[in-house]
């Protein structure tokens, strides 16, 4: 299917083929008929793309504190690499779709195939899209009529905020086609509406409306105009929706409204009051968040778990279902907002249509019977492949395959085959970049119809175990990014396909660590020690939010399971002995991951694994320090590695961090054309496995 991106670095437009798949349980797959671009949004997208890396710093000054940061901690080079990365990614662009349901995940209970719904699904010829993010049609609403809904309801849920009563007087402040938007709704609430803008065009259409307006080019003094407007009555509210970087709708709100009236922002301006219009007056000032209650919570959107009507009256998709009934009334007329129609395959045309004044409504026609579906795409990207490579296919791009598997793979000499992966979203670019003979969302391509030599496994942690049980039955040499599962149910079936299989091909976790350059340095010295060690690993993890993935235990395990079998894998590897007693004190976070863990083994050593999440970011993110026979060996950050009564270890300062990404791949490799086994035994792996999971759940 095809389906238009835009890259972040220079603002080019682009469509791009990439593979379909099967809807996940509470998604439903639509096949496209129209869609609708958001000017501002949109717009402000273009221009940010086609800015310079100066201009796109100087808007996300936050952006550069976190960058020089991690300069300082990780290193200039592999943050300027992570940068370009980061700029390398595409962005699908739209989010108002019309369209027909093509198929529904398992458990979809309110939609089934040849519905017609719409969504805030991109710009694209087949769209996935979770169940509370659409709304079937009414079928005397058209599909013109219906592409509105996404806009219209960011306009709702404003007003909604804004707590309108009969008869009051509203000022809304920009007249894009959310502005417009609001003052129709706001005239059919019963509301008096001011319209003020700079476009003559604009203010043209809200007067059709029946608003009053002001043109601010005119009427300098926006308060005065406003006044003479409303006369006796007073301005109770103020709906900003402007795209602008100024304060100044933020000034003129402030200015008009009443004594105790309210600001709400729609659209984007500096939000930069005069203490005293606020002081004086008692303004209440909101910031409308999208659609309504229920945008960017992932139990809402992707698990599909609805809040009660009792205490949410009006949630997002109870917003759509408002805008259809409105339409389908007759009383919310939206389409005639409409000035261009373009085919798809006409983007650009429609992009240029923006920079119009008399452009709003911008709609892509989209041809049904030349939309199709395709689950895997074979491409010619090479030539050849490289002398005497070896075949990889890949499952995942998200940020650290990309980042950082794939440019560390790349220089090992090997043959990009196919390319698994669940989005889409990332797949250009990366096809491009290394060079993949396909892409697929079938799995079946890579384990029963492949020909590579081994899988690299980067997705989502839920899915690690179910990839590694398919590659032991396909025979496939397989390269698993941590955890080996998220769950005991997961381990327990993964242990018995490894005990009833006859043979197993290469098993490899990305325990990295261990295969660092400096910690190699610290086992060479170790080698020759017979005394018990004392091991200190204090990471500086960092908070990250409630809702990330990693934090789903259905999706990512927590980071106990996710990211602490790093660090218990390499007291393993440098203790070089069974693990005998564990254990784990929690604090009392909400998502339990700031934690200690006490390891005993059986040859005495002991280790302490301190992984905080609620410390500074400044602080190195890392460090290790092993005490035995009277000596000390620091690793800070795995940069710099300095030790206490050892003479034959010197001190040594990198520039960069030397984590054993490169080494771990290259090893693994190497294995595998000399017919060796695994670098980390299977034992090891399974056992490390096994104690995360425990921990996790003590």
């Amino acid at each position: 299917m095809k389906q238009l991106f835009q890259s972040l670095k220079n603002g080019q437009l682009y469509l791009e083929d990439i593979p379909n798949r099967k809807p996940d349980s509470n998604n439903i797959c639509i096949k496209t008929s129209i869609s609708l671009l958001s000017p501002g949004t949109e717009k402000m997208l273009l221009d940010f793309g086609k800015s310079g890396i100066l201009k796109k710093a100087l808007t996300q000054p936050e952006r550069v504190k976190e960058v020089i940061n991690k300069m300082k901690i990780e290193g200039v080079f592999e943050t300027y690499q992570k940068v370009l990365n980061k700029l390398d990614q595409p962005i699908p662009l739209g989010y108002c779709n019309v369209g027909i349901v093509e198929s529904v995940g398992k458990d979809v209970k309110n939609y089934k195939v040849g519905d017609r719904v719409v969504s805030n699904g991109f710009h694209a010829e087949f769209v996935e899209v979770p169940e509370n993010l659409c709304q079937k049609i009414p079928d005397n609403v058209t599909d013109e009529q219906a592409v509105f809904t996404i806009l219209s309801s960011i306009s709702l849920h404003g007003i909604r905020l804004s707590e309108p009563t009969l008869g009051e007087t509203y000022v809304v402040i920009g007249m894009g086609l959310v502005g417009l938007l609001c003052t129709e709704l706001l005239i059919l609430n019963g509301c008096n509406v001011i319209s003020v803008d700079i476009d003559s065009s604009r203010l043209e259409h809200a007067k059709n409306l029946g608003a009053e307006t002001v043109h601010l080019s005119e009427k300098m003094n926006v308060d005065d105009a406003v006044s003479a407007i409303s006369g006796k009555h007073v301005v109770d509210a103020v709906i900003i929706s402007t795209s602008s970087q100024s304060s100044d709708p933020v000034d003129i709100a402030a200015k008009v409204c009443r004594k105790k009236g309210r600001i709400i922002l729609v659209g984007t301006a500096d939000i930069r009051f005069s203490r005293q219009d606020l002081y004086e007056k008692e303004i209440s000032f909101k910031v409308s968040s999208s659609y309504g209650p229920g945008r960017y919570d992932k139990n809402y959107e992707d698990k599909s778990i609805d809040y009660p009507i009792a205490y949410v009256r009006w949630t997002q998709n109870r917003n759509f279902e408002s805008i259809l009934n409105l339409i389908d009334k007759g009383s919310f007329k939206p389409d005639k907002l409409i000035t261009d129609r373009f085919n798809f395959e006409n983007f650009e045309q429609g992009y240029e249509a923006l920079n119009k004044n008399n452009s709003l409504g911008i709609i892509f026609q989209y041809n049904l019977e030349s939309s199709v579906q395709r689950d895997t795409l074979v491409l010619n990207n090479k030539t050849s492949a490289p002398k005497d490579s070896m075949k990889v296919d890949f499952i995942g791009a998200g940020n650290y395959a990309t980042s950082v598997l794939m440019p560390k793979l790349e220089k090992n000499n090997v043959d990009f085959n196919m390319l698994l992966t669940k989005s889409g979203l990332n797949t250009p670019n990366v096809l491009k970049k290394y060079s993949f003979n396909g892409v697929t969302s079938n799995a079946d391509e890579i384990f029963k119809n492949g020909n590579s030599d081994i899988v690299f496994v980067a997705s989502s942690h839920s899915s690690h175990a179910k990839f590694l049980i398919q590659a032991i039955e396909a025979d496939k040499n397989i390269f698993l990014e941590k955890p080996l599962c998220i769950n005991f149910e997961q381990f327990n079936e993964i242990k018995n396909k490894i005990n009833n299989s006859p043979q197993l091909p290469s098993i490899m976790m990305g325990f990295n660590r261990r295969f660092s350059p400096l910690v190699q340095k610290i086992k060479n010295v170790l080698s020759t020690n017979k005394y018990p060690l004392a091991i200190e690993y204090t990471i500086n993890a960092g908070n990250i939010s409630n809702d990330h993935w990693i934090q789903d235990k259905e999706e990512g395990g927590g980071r106990l399971i996710g990211e602490a079998c790093h660090f218990i894998d390499l007291a393993v590897f440098l203790s070089d002995s069974d693990i005998d007693d564990y254990s784990v004190m929690h604090s009392d976070a909400l998502n339990r991951d700031t934690f200690s863990i006490s390891v005993k083994f059986k040859n005495s050593s002991i280790a302490n694994i301190n992984y905080f999440s609620n410390g500074n970011s400044k602080y190195p993110k890392e460090i290790l320090k092993v005490f035995f026979n009277d000596k000390v060996i620091v690793l800070d950050n795995f940069k710099k590695l300095k030790s206490y009564g050892v003479k034959s270890l010197k001190n040594i300062s990198y520039f960069s961090q030397k984590k054993g990404q490169a080494e771990c791949i290259k090893g693994f490799i190497e294995t595998i054309k000399k017919g060796e086994r695994s670098p980390i035994k299977l034992q090891e792996i399974l056992k490390v496995s096994e104690i995360s999971l425990e921990l996790s759940h003590n």
